[in-house]
């Protein structure tokens, strides 16, 4: 993990040049022939460097490529905060919690009086369906679990403003509230992830926080958990398997409980007069 300004200043420069947020050694020298380019420091002409960092960004950079090299680093990501934060979590006791990103979800649901216990059967669910699958060799990168995690656990966030534009208003929450313990890239792909996950899928927009065809699998397990689970009781969820091939998923459900949930809508429609009809039905 890398912090303050200059790994803040490689990220949004990496971000404005259409590359993943992600740093290593191979960007950081092309960055650094971008900057040999100029002869003054007035003068660097880097996309995405903003004009007060220019004047320090090439001994940061250099300072950054030193460090890659004598401790052999492979990659580097851009931690929330930086030494002044630090210091203020470990000062005080009831911040201390191994898993930032577990603390900022919690918050996260008290604040908006989420489900907390629904969230939990969703994730579930997600992480099941994604075991099924083989985990690394369906997606590759291992933090795409998190980003899952989280996604089934704030999904429903916008509904604590209008239930109609629930996945916009979701979208623009995770955008722009303050969720320590993930990038700005992640917070860009959960935000898309929760916006399209209940209508039709729509194709997710340019993100670097995964591959497109790891993102477009979370949103698939997303949906598929949030369809399981739609009845919020544990002892009401179908037993599933799930096989995937390729980019396929076959999802198999007790016939039991598929001929039992039958017959109970056959019940009720049955029980029903014209003018017991619910209205909308």
């Amino acid at each position: 993990m890398g912090a303050s300004g200059t790994v803040q200043a490689l990220q949004e420069i990496m971000l404005a040049q259409g590359m993943d947020e992600v740093i290593t050694h191979a960007k950081l020298k092309r960055l650094q022939k971008q900057a040999m380019q100029a002869d003054h420091l007035e003068e660097l002409d880097i996309d995405g460097l903003t004009l007060e960092r220019a004047l320090v960004f090439p001994s940061g950079l250099s300072i950054l490529i030193a460090i890659f090299e004598l401790l052999n680093i492979d990659s580097m990501t851009l931690a929330g905060g930086a030494l002044r934060e630090g210091m203020v979590y470990d000062m005080v006791e009831e911040l201390q919690q191994d898993d930032i990103r577990a603390r900022t979800i919690n918050s996260v649901q008290t604040r908006c009086q989420l489900d907390v216990e629904y969230g939990d059967q969703v994730a579930a669910t997600a992480t099941s369906l994604l075991v099924s699958c083989g985990n690394e060799s369906w997606i590759e990168e291992p933090h795409a679990i998190a980003l899952l995690e989280a996604a089934s656990k704030l999904h429903e966030i916008g509904l604590t403003l209008d239930f109609k534009k629930a996945g916009e208003h979701s979208a623009y929450l995770l955008q722009n509230l303050d969720l320590p313990g993930f990038t700005r890239a992640q917070k860009h792909l959960l935000a898309e992830v929760v916006r399209r996950y209940k209508d039709q899928l729509t194709p997710l927009p340019s993100q670097h926080a995964l591959s497109t065809q790891s993102a477009e699998r979370v949103l698939r397990l997303l949906r598929l958990s949030v369809i399981i689970t739609h009845r919020r009781q544990r002892d009401l969820q179908p037993q599933f398997a799930v096989q995937c091939e390729g980019n396929s998923l076959t999802l198999s459900i007790d016939k039991q409980w598929l001929e039992a949930i039958l017959c109970q809508q056959q019940s009720w429609k049955s029980s029903l007069t014209d003018s017991q009809m619910p209205v909308g039905h």
